[in-house]
């Protein structure tokens, strides 16, 4: 929205009078530089009761409401967005009320109420369309995007990405070109194609340190170090991702710590180290129970079962696992439910619990499906013919070799290789 001709003066941080648009640009030169705690300051400043004039203040609303929405303030964003709503509506401004409709799924997003947010994108999108603004499309795309992408549903996620990307290049919009690439990242790190999603990744932190980007930086830097950290380059990826929470907790941004704690988290559990990665899930729980961010409860509620499945700690496993399994039905994060489905199943198989072990494997296998989580799918087969082989030790092992043989790492190919010598030995004939 533009500010109105005539200025609002006002007092600024060194007692200085000076126009209000003047002031306000401060905000956007230090949101680039991730400086938030100066932004709010200045925000908050203009926010107190000194003028007539509604339009600046739905500005400053709308700015300060992105800013609490980024350091996890969410009741003091949703108040914010209500009163800018109220006022878009009065003002007849579909503009306004089109980005705040955004704001708004952010926030359920990042609560983990899908539901909520994709109605919200939707109706941004709808109303996007129907103005012919490329600004606010290439927003709700970019949004859509990464609602679809946390669901799980990569394709329809790469569609929405590669339509923002197609305006950010007709704009020669540089900021959104490397934002768009690092989401296409995503979706095709997640469907298991690394090296396409490292060309991403790389392209995107070019840009983004190049233009002083701290946001892009931040993905681009999160997101290569899980792709080192799936080619088990473990140094590279532990680099990338202590740079990730070193820059979100200086600049406050704590949802942005709470991801790369989770990672460094997953980090150290590939590379071996369960009690660092413990400790990394530990620091995140109650930043996430803080945030309300049900996604990450579920997704450390499910690394902490998996690190006591490991510990052979299988009640404290079984505990962990159902919450996460509880938490990822309640939003429809079925891409990490058939995992923790798969892992649950795991646990019930060490136990020798194999009709459970059996019905949970075909319940992950069957989701992992319609999820596109591949690697979930590929342990699912491996678990039902481990089950399989129990049961019935006259069977073909060979038909597990293969599936060895296909293992997305070393690790796994490990852990099925150790089953089959463990029972193929208990059931070669001992010598008379």
């Amino acid at each position: 929205m533009k500010i109105p001709r005539r200025s609002l003066w006002l007092k600024d941080g060194g007692g200085n009078y000076l126009p209000f648009d003047v002031i306000f640009s401060k905000y956007e030169v230090l949101d680039h530089l991730g400086e938030w705690q100066t932004i709010e300051n200045i925000l908050e400043r203009l926010l107190e009761p000194v003028s007539p004039l509604p339009s600046p203040l739905a500005k400053v609303r709308q700015a300060l409401g992105q800013i609490y929405i980024q350091r996890g303030r969410y009741g003091q964003a949703l108040d914010l967005l209500e009163a800018n709503r109220n006022y878009y509506h009065a003002a007849h401004d579909r503009n306004g009320l089109c980005l705040t409709l955004g704001y708004f799924g952010d926030i359920y997003t990042l609560q983990g109420d899908f539901a909520q947010a994709r109605e919200h994108y939707q109706q941004m999108l709808d109303l996007a369309q129907q103005l012919g603004d490329p600004d606010l499309l290439a927003k709700a795309y970019n949004l859509l995007g990464n609602l679809h992408s946390d669901l799980g549903e990569f394709l329809k996620a790469r569609d929405y990405f590669q339509q923002w990307l197609g305006i950010a290049e007709a704009q020669g919009n540089i900021k959104d070109i490397a934002r768009a690439t690092g989401s296409l990242g995503n979706t095709f790190f997640r469907q298991g194609l690394s090296d396409r999603a490292l060309e991403c990744y790389k392209k995107s932190l070019e840009i983004s340190l190049r233009i002083g980007d701290k946001y892009s930086m931040l993905s681009a830097l999160g997101n290569s170090g899980i792709v080192y950290k799936k080619q088990e380059d473990f140094p590279r990826a532990r680099e990338c991702l202590q740079s990730v929470l070193k820059i979100s907790q200086a600049m406050g941004y704590r949802h942005s710590v709470s991801l790369a704690l989770g990672a460094l988290a997953e980090l150290e559990m590939e590379a071996g180290d369960l009690e660092v990665s413990e400790s990394y899930l530990q620091q995140r729980l109650p930043l996430v129970q803080e945030l309300g961010d049900r996604k990450g409860q579920c997704i450390s509620h499910g690394l902490l079962g998996r690190i006591y499945l490991t510990r052979a700690q299988f009640d404290r496993s079984e505990k962990y696992l159902e919450s996460a399994i509880s938490l990822g039905r309640s939003i429809g994060l079925n891409f990490y439910v058939c995992d923790f489905l798969a892992t649950r199943s795991e646990l019930l198989l060490a136990q020798r619990k194999l009709d459970q072990a059996r019905a949970l494997a075909m319940e992950a296998r069957d989701l992992s499906r319609t999820s596109i989580n591949n690697a979930v799918a590929w342990k699912s087969e491996v678990l039902l013919l481990e089950i399989e082989l129990l049961e019935k030790p006259d069977r073909d092992y060979r038909r597990l070799l293969c599936l060895a043989q296909e293992a997305p790492d070393a690790k796994e190919r490990e852990n099925i290789l150790t089953f089959l010598r463990e029972i193929v030995i208990d059931h070669v004939p001992k010598p008379s």
